[in-house]
């Protein structure tokens, strides 16, 4: 057999339409989460967002946020002056939304929170997301830990 442009074309072609072929099949089965479902609320409510960002790097003292890999313990503490404290705690993983969870802000004595992690909770880049309210202002704070 004889190779010659045409053939060379016609095997280019047909690899080509293989490869757009497994590409847009491959797509079809990649699962891909939205970060929030009411993404266009977020955009309207977003200065609200930004003075409660704003607000938080006010603070005098600012929120700690730490994570004991040994207990599994997640804790917070929020200003000492601080009083009528109340707000969500949200566990943010990044790479699949089925694994998020919501806490309310429970406080303990001294302004501190404590949450245990338990074993199921996966391993990996979790996000502490905190939308708290504490002498009749808002917050927001974000933090980042590995478990």
């Amino acid at each position: 057999m004889k190779f010659n442009w045409g053939t060379g074309i016609a095997i280019f072609y047909t690899a080509f339409v293989a490869a757009m072929i497994s590409v847009v099949v491959k797509s079809c089965h990649h699962k891909s989460d939205l970060v929030k479902e009411d993404y266009y609320q977020l955009d309207l409510d977003y200065e609200d967002h930004r003075q409660k960002k704003e607000n938080s790097k006010m603070l005098a003292q600012n929120i700690s946020i730490e994570y004991d890999q040994s207990t599994r313990l997640l804790s917070l503490s929020f200003p000492e002056t601080m009083t009528e404290i109340a707000g969500d705690i949200h566990l943010f993983r990044p790479s699949d939304k089925n694994m998020d969870f919501h806490y309310p802000i429970d406080l303990l004595e001294e302004n501190k929170v404590e949450l245990s992690l338990d074993k199921g909770t996966a391993s990996g880049l979790w996000q502490v997301k905190l939308d708290w309210s504490g002498d009749g202002i808002s917050y927001y704070t974000k933090s980042e830990i590995i478990i």
